[in-house]
């Protein structure tokens, strides 16, 4: 199948713009959307996308990672991601806070341990 058969592989909630019809059965199971094209907010792709804006604007990146916390609120790896955050606000104090939650959900996580332990013993004065 080349690309042009798969163009119209979407569906919206108005009947004016349904071409689920179009699809092969199994892709219309459950209404679910198929290929690259979709909405992807799962962690790794949140914080790829947070990581780059906290180094200069950690505000930012601090709305849109709260935004995924509220949306996962056991992820370590976005409360660690939150700590890298306020790190670049020197903020080490919050940033601590965010790293012992982090290890709450994973203690056994050594990357987070390791991130603990420098932050602490680095501790920069404001």
């Amino acid at each position: 199948m080349g690309f042009g058969e798969h163009a119209a592989w979407f569906t919206f909630t108005s009947d004016r713009f349904d071409h689920s019809s179009e699809l092969p059965p199994e892709a219309n199971a459950g209404n679910r959307f198929y290929g690259r094209a979709t909405y992807d907010f799962s962690d790794a792709t949140m914080i790829s996308i947070a990581q780059p804006i906290a180094t200069r604007r950690p505000d930012d990146a601090l709305a849109l990672l709260n935004a995924q916390l509220e949306f996962n609120p056991r992820s370590a790896k976005t409360l660690t991601a939150i700590a890298y955050a306020y790190t670049r606000k020197l903020d080490d104090t919050t940033a601590i806070t965010y790293l012992e939650k982090a290890l709450e959900i994973e203690p056994e996580n050594g990357a987070v341990q390791g991130q603990l332990e420098q932050l602490k013993s680095y501790r920069r004065k404001k």
